[in-house]
This record gives C-alpha cells, structure tokens and sequence, in this order.
C-alpha cells in the first residue's frame, strides 16, 4: 500500500482474531469459499489487503487475522455466523504474546505472507521499553528468542540511548 493515510487509519484499528471451523465436504468448502469472495468483494478494497492475514491449518479450519475498519470485520463475522462457521472470534491486545502463545498461532504468525502484514501491525503496537520488558520477564527462559520485529523496534527506537 503505498498510500500513508490509508495505512495509519489501518494501524489505528484493533486486531481481531477469527477461528473458521473447518468444512469438510469440498464441494460445500467451495461454494461457501466462492459465496464468500463474492460478499467480501461487495465492500473490501485494495487497501484492506495490507490489513488481512490468514493461514488454513492441519485442522483445516482457518485462522484470520484483521485489522481493517470494524465495520468490515463484523460483515465478515456475520458471514461466518450465518454459515455456523465461527468457532473463536477474539480482539488482541499483546500481539506478540498472543502469536508466542501458541504453536498453531506462531506458525499462522510465521507464515512469511501474514508475518509482513502482521510485523507493519506490530511495529505500530510496540515500543522499546515493551521489548525490554518482555526480555526481562523471559531471560532465563532456556531458547527464548526475541521476534525480529522486536528486534527491529528496539533498534529503532533505543538509538536516542546510544552514547
């Protein structure tokens, strides 16, 4: 998206994650896929493809993430409720605890697709004295790795500490 206001209204939005249930008959999967594209088609643009992340799972249930208008995302929530499709639906406060929470979650977030989109989300949510603290409260965690987007924000923002 090359249009900065359309991105900070994106990055001004909650996170929201939707948990599909899985269909199992692959002809009803592709007609509610095909019934779905149709009705999201009717109201999201180009811009809010920067705001949509999602991976189908070994369950093959579906894992969304969004932060686009609210509006957009209960239109979205409806058309999973009508079709008895909504299995999870939650805001997200802590993103990177939310995707270190979980196996299921961090593969969705490591996705290399949903991880760009989700990074730009993250980098807007975070701050140095927020990597600080989560390294702090995990540094005697054996393996614990900060995430390279927190990585990233300290060192964009603790240069103002350098000497």
């Amino acid at each position: 998206m090359k249009d900065p206001i359309k991105e900070q209204i994106l990055l001004e939005n909650s996170l929201h994650f939707i948990r599909v249930t899985a269909v199992t008959d692959p002809e009803e999967e592709k007609r509610l896929d095909k019934e779905y594209e149709e009705y999201t088609g009717s109201f999201l643009d180009e811009s809010d493809k920067c705001g949509i992340a999602g991976l189908e799972t070994d369950k093959k249930e579906v894992l969304m993430f969004l932060f686009i208008h609210q509006w957009k995302v209960e239109r979205i929530i409806s058309f999973i409720q009508e079709h008895n499709l909504l299995a999870e639906h939650k805001i997200v406060d802590d993103p990177v605890r939310f995707f270190c929470s979980d196996k299921e979650l961090f593969e969705a977030y490591n996705n290399a697709d949903n991880r760009d989109i989700l990074d730009v989300f993250i980098r807007n949510q975070i701050n140095v004295d927020y990597v600080l603290d989560r390294y702090n409260e995990n540094r005697n965690v054996p393996g614990f790795t900060l995430l390279p987007v927190e990585m990233e924000v300290f060192q964009r923002d603790a240069k103002g500490f350098a000497a």
